[in-house]
């Protein structure tokens, strides 16, 4: 029947296409058979389609996550700190020399040994050391005048002022993990420092900030 194949276009019930037909086998088959460029259409859609939306939807979460992590560790911020240092200690009437310290993943480290007054080779008795971790902006010299207020108020400590990584003239890039191994790397080398008032010394973890969480980190870590 002729009538069958132009019966029942899409968008028509069943039971119109069977009416219009005349008879119900070939209406019904036309029916159907009206619906199949839609159906072949739908399944190229999806096969080509999914790829698409996956590789889209992975772009825009590494977008996120990129952009959430520069809220995070604003490390460039104030402009230029990544590649200099606006102050020193010295200026705050403080002494200090540079430390390169190496993690355990193998990220090298600046860092800043800082005191007032004798040099803590020249101690005979041990002296109170504190593990300065700084905030989520700028680097170590942007802490000048608090390394002045804590010795200030401790004036025979020595301070550790550890800058993490992907901070200041550190290498790597900031990473929860990452800046918990810099913090151990920094307690591993007070623990085995040279000089036995810093070695022997009771030691305190000073935490601003962010260094608040990674010093609850590393205590949490050692018990």
């Amino acid at each position: 029947m002729d009538a069958a194949y132009v019966a029942g276009g899409p968008g028509e019930g069943i039971a119109e296409a069977v009416v219009k037909s005349g008879a119900g086998g070939g209406g019904l088959f036309a029916w159907l058979w009206s619906w199949m460029p839609l159906v072949k259409l739908s399944w190229w859609t999806v096969l080509l389609g999914t790829p698409v939306l996956f590789y889209a939807a992975k772009l825009s979460l590494l977008w996120i996550f990129q952009v959430a992590e520069k809220f995070i560790y604003p490390s460039y911020f104030p402009p230029g700190s990544r590649s200099r240092h606006d102050m020193v200690p010295t200026v705050f009437g403080l002494e200090h020399e540079d430390v390169s310290l190496q993690t355990e993943d193998g990220v090298a480290l600046h860092s800043w040994l800082v005191w007032r007054g004798q040099h803590p080779s020249e101690s005979n008795a041990a002296r109170p050391v504190i593990l300065m971790l700084h905030g989520n902006a700028g680097n170590v010299s942007h802490r000048c005048e608090q390394m002045r207020t804590l010795l200030e108020a401790t004036s025979d400590a020595v301070i550790l002022a550890l800058e993490y990584r992907g901070y200041g003239l550190s290498e790597g890039k900031a990473s929860e993990w990452g800046l918990k191994l810099d913090a151990q790397a920094g307690l591993e080398y007070l623990k085995n420092h040279p000089v036995r008032a810093i070695r022997e010394g009771p030691l305190f973890v000073y935490g601003q900030s962010l260094g608040g969480a990674v010093s609850i980190a590393l205590a949490a870590s050692h018990g």
